[in-house]
């Protein structure tokens, strides 16, 4: 689990340097055999501790997987995952106005990356746009719909 959760680490943190010295510490202390009497839950909260000592990054977790899940997505997968996910909260479009003055008011919970929302959020803006899409899922608001 060690060496797992460290090849992620190293491979995707977006500090590479924090996640060098990180995976230093962690290897010496499994070294000297801090680790080695821990079982599975134990092990995932010591090495999170070492990883908010080193990184001071509270975001960094090593949690432990549900059996059923623990093969890991694809790099394909994940990528059709992201996809749908950036579809259904509608590539991150809140809301479309427009405000007294003719002023266009665009609220976006997130900026979708341009490949999977660009189409969407340059539709929001233009003019006459009342950001309504059939494709999109009903549960988003007539004013936040994209026009996917």
């Amino acid at each position: 689990m060690i060496e797992d959760a460290l090849a992620l680490l190293c491979t995707k943190y977006i500090f590479p340097e924090k996640a060098a010295a990180a995976a230093k510490v962690i290897r010496t202390r499994r070294d000297a055999g801090d680790y080695r009497d821990l079982g599975d839950e134990a092990l995932a909260e010591r090495l999170t501790s070492v990883l908010h000592e080193v990184c001071a990054d509270k975001h960094l977790s090593v949690r432990l997987r549900d059996a059923e899940l623990r093969a890991a997505p694809s790099e394909q997968e994940m990528s059709a995952l992201m996809l749908e996910w950036s579809r259904l909260t509608n590539h991150g479009i809140t809301k479309v106005e427009r405000l007294d003055g003719n002023i266009g008011y665009l609220a976006l919970r997130y900026v979708d990356d341009p490949r999977a929302g660009g189409r969407a959020i340059a539709a929001a803006m233009k003019p006459g746009s009342t950001g309504r899409c059939p494709s999109c899922p009903a549960s988003v608001t007539s004013t936040a719909r994209s026009m996917c």
